[in-house]
């Protein structure tokens, strides 16, 4: 479980941030002027309709962040928003897509 300092509150908005796409899911973020990045997760119906699935998923989320935390950027709010093809992929197919995903948006450290 993330700190709650790191956790992105739901009323903030992310309208004017930058995207990036993966095949699993998308990546909206900001910059926020502090000296941590906060996230959030989201994983709607129609990934599943199951609570028990899109609660794993996001479980499986959280976790590859936290794995990777300290390689990251600081001063962002990063928003991960799942697709419907991440419910059948190993948590390790997710993490490398998360770190290729990071990389390829310049959040990760060089």
């Amino acid at each position: 479980m993330l700190k709650k300092k790191f956790r992105l509150s739901a009323s903030l908005s992310l309208r004017q941030a930058k995207t990036v796409d993966s095949a699993l899911f998308k990546i909206r973020f900001l910059k926020n002027n502090l000296s941590f990045n906060r996230f959030a997760f989201v994983v709607s119906k129609r990934v599943d309709k199951k609570a028990v699935v899109r609660n794993k998923i996001k479980r499986i989320l959280r976790e590859c962040v936290q794995k990777n935390i300290d390689d990251l950027n600081t001063g962002y709010d990063i928003l991960f928003l799942a697709k419907s093809g991440l419910k059948e992929k190993e948590p390790e197919i997710i993490s490398e897509s998360i770190i290729n995903t990071l990389r390829a948006s310049n959040l990760l450290k060089q």
